[in-house]
């Protein structure tokens, strides 16, 4: 006989696999037979695969023989059954009619146990909702739905061959197509994930990809910064005029050919954004006058480390060929008196 009452308990409880136990349960048990254990989906085998332990209140432990994989479940599980009979003027002991009333609270919370785990309608869903399954025949290779009423029906379709139904009856954002094509789509906006077009011309422009506008066209002549080079024709800088100032300060971002006239005597100061390998001549002219003499900048380094003299001639034209060096050195010769 029990001699302890049983708690308005579950009757099932789960634990991730940590060895060979124990497990608990706080459920009550009258014997060690009234629980199933799985290992995963796998039933296992009292005395085989685990023991019982139960405590003075009917609450115990599950002790495995040996460790695996898969979640412990220990659930209720007595044999729904009766032994015992009361008979006309036999006796009726408290031993008896206790076990008996234990047992069938712990019916009653066996199979409440697994009603919750089953699929059932809401207790607010009208009386006249028949939730009874379609007939094997009718629902045999078929998937369950409902009706516009709620009721369960068999509609057409197997696991082979699922039906989306329509774009328009299908949530967006939980619907995904692989290897497929949507049909009645066109002009999809960017924001959603398209190009807002139906030629590959407005998909560009939609994009900021449009030729000639936003990326170059493809040139199979184009030229690379990166890559060895021939040229098979001429290419050409362009000649840039400084001004003319009693300080000349070339800017070698704006090219590498310059041309000055000199109005008077000046000084070629040291350039601006020197970049080592560049190169390129300066055209220095006399104006109509002539004699005007030119002092350099300290990074302008000549042969010999003597700075050349200009021609003095009225219009005479002198070519400065310089090469840069680094940040701080431009090697440089006069081609005097250029005519």
């Amino acid at each position: 006989m029990a001699d302890y009452a049983i708690s308005n308990i579950a009757r099932r409880v789960v634990y991730t696999n940590t060895g060979v136990g124990p497990y608990a349960f706080t459920f009550e048990i009258l014997q060690n037979t009234d629980i199933a254990v799985y290992r995963g989906s796998t039933l296992l085998t009292l005395t085989t695969d685990y023991t019982v332990t139960i405590n003075a209140n009917g609450t115990g432990s599950v002790t495995l023989v040996l460790a695996g994989t898969g979640n412990i479940t220990i659930v209720g599980a007595r044999a729904i059954q009766r032994t015992s009979d009361y008979t006309t003027g036999g006796d009726l002991f408290a031993s008896t009619l206790n076990t008996d009333l234990d047992s069938q609270t712990i019916y009653a919370q066996q199979v409440a146990e697994t009603a919750e785990r089953a699929l059932k309608a809401p207790v607010t869903d009208p009386t006249d909702i028949a939730m009874t399954l379609p007939t094997k025949a009718s629902r045999a290779s078929k998937y369950l739905a409902f009706d516009a009423n709620g009721n369960p029906v068999a509609t057409a379709g197997t696991s082979e061959s699922p039906s989306l139904g329509t774009m328009s009856t299908q949530n967006a954002t939980a619907v995904a197509i692989t290897g497929g094509s949507i049909s009645g789509i066109t002009d999809l906006a960017v924001a959603d994930g398209g190009t807002g077009a139906s030629t590959a011309a407005n998909a560009r422009t939609n994009l900021g990809l449009a030729i000639g506008t936003d990326v170059q066209a493809y040139n199979a002549n184009t030229a690379f910064i990166n890559t060895n080079q021939s040229f098979s024709v001429a290419q050409r800088g362009t000649i840039t005029a400084l001004t003319d100032g009693a300080t000349i300060t070339p800017n070698m971002n704006n090219a590498n050919n310059f041309s000055v006239t000199l109005g008077g005597n000046r000084t070629l100061a040291n350039p601006t954004n020197l970049t080592a390998g560049q190169s390129g001549v300066i055209v220095i002219t006399q104006d109509g006058t002539g004699s005007r003499t030119l002092a350099y900048g300290s990074n302008f380094k000549f042969p010999g480390g003597t700075a050349p003299t200009l021609t003095t001639t009225a219009s005479a034209v002198d070519v400065l060929a310089y090469y840069v060096e680094s940040a701080s050195r431009i090697t440089a010769r006069l081609v005097a008196d250029v005519k």
